[in-house]
């Protein structure tokens, strides 16, 4: 099964990516998150340059990265090295849109890709538009990746990121048939679930089906969405995710909520998302309790003054991950992708996890 792994950027060193073992983390596929749109088309390693002379610019800080990720490739040919497009930011939703409107910008983008591909040696694209949200984005996003796909080959992976929930609403059975050719697979966003909601998980198992309804999807639910707009289980490499939430200064969650927290809304401060190797030392300090969510399928964390509840996390961990990953292996799915790895443990407790079931 696919084992892909997006590495977003910060943080990232030449020595840190030779000295991965992706042999025996079994990673198939490592996406570098990001390379940025221009309003024009072009491609760019940081948002901060445009390219002056061409369609692609590669800043001084990423150009060692990237020749230590040629330099892995070379070392591990079994490995895809892939670069993801764009990402969730508002001023990358508004290029995609911008250049999705216009076909000789996104001709540029075509080149643009191949461009990078080429210099590099790498092996595929990844579109992360998040993204397109009606009929006629719709029809822009598919000429966007048949352009890129007629310009870097057929023998180069293309693949695009997509969340679940509403967005899915709005493809059609023949666009998502149309899509499943020109792409190799889909990686599905299956996190972010519950963002912005108190209090929730980002990446919850299953929903309640009480009257305390969660209100946005899972990663079950998510799978079986996609699948039921014609994306084939063994076309999806299914998202789990290397972070939590975590709230301080809590005024109004008791113990006596511990139990039903999860699909109900209380007021509350809004979280921090924090990754798992920044929220793991915060949990060895001392007084923190563990509750195990059964329908979400994940951990919470909680100290308490009284009755009262004063820090909350809710995470996941490897015993989340290793139930989801068996419910996608269960599916006959294509793989697993997992934003990031750069949020995993020094010792990788996570992509241990996942590379038990690849």
């Amino acid at each position: 099964m696919n084992n892909i792994q997006y590495m977003f950027r910060f943080g990232l060193t030449p020595e840190r990516i030779l000295s991965m073992d992706v042999e025996g983390l079994k990673i198939s596929h490592l996406d570098y998150a990001f390379i940025y749109l221009t309003e024009d088309g072009a491609l760019t390693s940081t948002k901060e340059q445009e390219p002056t002379d061409g369609d692609i610019l590669v800043d001084g800080e990423a150009l060692p990265i990237f020749e230590a990720l040629s330099q892995l490739r070379k070392e591990h040919p079994t490995v895809s090295i892939m670069l993801s497009l764009g990402g969730g930011d508002r001023q990358q939703s508004t290029c995609f849109r911008t250049v999705a409107a216009d076909p000789a910008k996104i001709q540029r983008l075509g080149r643009a890709c191949a461009q990078y591909l080429d210099r590099f040696g790498f092996d595929g694209i990844d579109v992360d538009w998040e993204y397109p949200e009606n009929q006629e984005e719709i029809k822009q996003y598919i000429y966007l990746l048949k352009v890129i796909r007629e310009n870097i080959g057929d023998t180069r992976l293309l693949s695009s990121a997509l969340p679940v929930g509403h967005i899915l609403e709005n493809f059609t059975a023949t666009q998502v048939a149309e899509i499943n050719e020109i792409m190799d697979f889909w990686n599905l966003m299956t996190y972010d679930l519950g963002l912005f909601h108190n209090y929730s998980f980002v990446a919850p198992y299953k929903t309640r089906s009480d009257t305390e309804v969660y209100g946005y999807s899972s990663l079950a639910d998510g799978m079986e969405q996609f699948h039921k707009i014609g994306v084939p289980y063994d076309h999806m490499n299914v998202g789990v995710p290397s972070y939590g939430k975590y709230w301080k200064e809590i005024t109004d969650l008791t113990l006596d909520d511990i139990g039903t927290f999860f699909g109900r809304k209380f007021e509350g401060p809004r979280p921090k998302t924090l990754h798992l190797n920044r929220l793991q030392p915060v949990l060895q300090e001392e007084g923190w309790n563990e509750v195990w969510v059964n329908e979400a399928e994940c951990p919470i964390y909680y100290r308490a003054e009284g009755n009262n509840i004063t820090e909350l996390i809710a995470m996941d961990d490897p015993r989340s991950i290793d139930k989801k990953c068996q419910l996608i292996a269960s599916k006959h799915c294509l793989g697993f992708m997992m934003w990031c790895l750069n949020g995993d443990t020094e010792d990788r407790v996570l992509l241990k996890t996942i590379a038990k079931h690849c």
